[in-house]
């Protein structure tokens, strides 16, 4: 019987390292949430960035945000959510970007930045997760509000693999006084 030399059986533990750290780098380079700005399926870095397996649903009719109003009005606060419904999925997360205003985060789970808010913890999703925080309008505003809205749908393996990203975008005139 041949044994193989203590130099090759050391070049490919390192090699089974190297794919191993890859792979690991990959899988938990954001475990506390995802970057911010990555819910605009425009950016440079988005969620479907990292969760690769699947093409990202775009327009995705399976998420919504709730009780955003059709127009909004000036220096109002909204309490408003996001849910995801309809989706064979263990754990999902999400992350909303808005163009103005500010989103305040209502329990530990949700995390709030300006005009961004995300889960920092993954949601199990029994037929339909919902995350409820606060958003407020500015003073003034010249233009129409935009949200973009990415929402994860994920087999909870804690890997880039076996999750679909759904992204949805979504406008909301300002009421004239």
């Amino acid at each position: 019987m041949q044994s193989s030399s203590p130099i090759a059986d050391r070049a490919t533990v390192r090699r089974f390292l190297a794919l191993a750290a890859l792979f690991s780098a990959t899988a938990f380079a954001y475990p506390d949430a995802s970057p911010w700005g990555s819910a605009n399926p425009a950016a440079d870095e988005t969620c479907s960035s990292c969760h690769y397996d699947y093409d990202p649903v775009r327009d995705s009719a399976a998420v919504e945000i709730i009780g955003l109003p059709e127009t909004a009005s000036l220096g109002n606060t909204y309490e408003i959510g996001v849910r995801i419904a309809s989706v064979e999925a263990a754990v999902s997360g999400f992350q909303l970007l808005a163009t103005v205003g500010a989103f305040a985060a209502n329990d530990e789970t949700l995390e709030a930045v300006g005009t961004a808010v995300r889960s920092t913890r993954t949601a199990t999703n029994d037929g339909a997760v919902e995350w409820t925080f606060s958003w407020q309008t500015p003073e003034r505003m010249d233009e129409a509000v935009k949200m973009y809205l990415a929402v994860s749908a994920s087999n909870n393996d804690q890997s880039p693999f076996g999750g679909t990203i759904h992204y949805r975008r979504f406008v909301v005139p300002v009421a004239t006084p």
